[in-house]
């Protein structure tokens, strides 16, 4: 920094400027903080410009063979359950069934579910 500090006058100025006021340097604070969230957005539209549900990716999942639709669906599916089941434990003061299915998951344990929905309620299946 002492480089710029050095060779530059605007930064020079700007130092001296946000050293004299506080609502200077948090003018400066705010102005980097949007820019830099803007010119983040800008880089991830750059580099994905289809986005995560775009027609271009709905035209490949419609062509796709059934065995990757039925895959994507079941993925989803389960992702779902999970992000549930995080909300619920957040939500929930007494979340021990929670903790005795993930424990049984961690030692390679199911519980498994017979379609759309939670896993709450059901018991291990040994592998």
């Amino acid at each position: 920094m002492s480089w710029i500090y050095e060779s530059s006058p605007l930064w020079r100025r700007l130092v001296h400027t946000t050293r004299e006021s506080a609502v200077n340097m948090a003018a400066f604070v705010v102005i980097t903080g949007v820019g830099s969230a803007y010119l983040g957005q800008f880089v991830m539209n750059l580099t994905n410009p289809h986005g995560a549900e775009s027609p271009h990716l709905r035209a490949m999942l419609d062509n796709a063979p059934l065995d990757q639709q039925v895959a994507v669906r079941v993925k989803r599916e389960r992702l779902q359950v999970l992000l549930d089941d995080a909300r619920r434990a957040t939500e929930e003061k007494d979340n021990s069934s929670l903790t005795t299915r993930w424990r049984a998951a961690l030692l390679g344990r199911e519980h498994g579910t017979a379609g759309p929905g939670t896993t709450l309620g059901k018991t291990a299946i040994d592998k």
